[in-house]
């Protein structure tokens, strides 16, 4: 409710679908994902979680960016960080935490500023996943001011929150036999990269990540090597199709091999 309410503070509008899985089904978030891009009326879009919260002005902020948004095949990475609040068992815990969240929340870029100065944000999964979003190089984005192009994944387990076109034509949907926990999100990232679209990383604006209870499906993700392998095996499955559809090359390379491409003589010593 609070993200909803944000954005529409800064002349946007949210989509917001729940829904309750019976008998234990893992959570249909692919498929929640496809259902809530039907209802945009946009010419772009940011698919975000509800558990984090725009910044001010980010709408507006990405409005601005009309050359960039002209490409059909851009991806525009909102960084993500997240709120320390330490470990709370409910809802209304983490929410005394950090009441009024108008203060404890950044909302704007020097509030972020002091925030990761002070140590009570950090980069999201900062603390547990360093690659998932090690490639927007937050600690460069606090200096600059314009679009930035990402030359090369750090990782392909790279997963940001990105702006898109909302034309289901250009964008393809959210693979919705991915549910639950693991890997619903990156296998997006994935087929967006294989696509050949660029990223790029927006200036000044951001989401964070507020603190809430483990959900029951990342408590059996963290605890169910079977399901680890379950989603792996689909992943690995699914990424074999996009080699089959689109080939294995890659607008957006990994940094490694971005290296050996433009000094191949240094090849060698890369691969050591």
């Amino acid at each position: 409710r609070r993200a909803a309410e944000a954005c529409a503070t800064s002349g946007g509008a949210a989509v917001e679908v729940v829904a309750a899985p019976l008998g234990g089904e893992p959570y249909p978030v692919n498929r929640l994902r496809n259902l809530a891009r039907r209802k945009v009326n946009t010419t772009h879009m940011l698919v975000s979680d509800v558990d984090f919260l725009p910044s001010r002005g980010l709408r507006a902020a990405v409005k601005e960016e009309t050359r960039w948004l002209r490409n059909e095949r851009l991806a525009l990475v909102v960084p993500a960080f997240q709120r320390r609040g330490g470990k709370c068992s409910t809802i209304d815990a983490c929410r005394k935490k950090l009441e009024p969240v108008a203060e404890t929340v950044p909302g704007r870029f020097g509030q972020l500023s002091r925030c990761l100065r002070e140590g009570d944000c950090i980069v999201f999964q900062g603390d547990n996943s360093l690659t998932s979003h090690s490639t927007t190089d937050s600690k460069r984005w606090m200096g600059e001011l314009e679009v930035r192009p990402i030359d090369c994944f750090r990782s392909n387990r790279y997963e940001p929150y990105v702006v898109v076109r909302a034309d289901r034509r250009v964008v393809p949907p959210y693979d919705e036999r991915f549910v639950g926990y693991g890997k619903n999100k990156i296998q997006h990232v994935s087929h967006l990269r294989r696509m050949g679209f660029l990223f790029a990383v927006l200036p000044r604006q951001f989401l964070v990540h507020v603190p809430h209870p483990r959900s029951r499906d990342k408590s059996t993700w963290l605890n169910s090597f079977r399901t680890h392998q379950a989603v792996d095996r689909l992943y690995d499955s699914f990424l074999r199709e996009l080699d089959e559809s689109y080939g294995g090359a890659t607008r957006v390379n990994l940094c490694t091999y971005a290296r050996r491409m433009r000094r191949p003589q240094d090849a060698d010593s890369d691969a050591a």
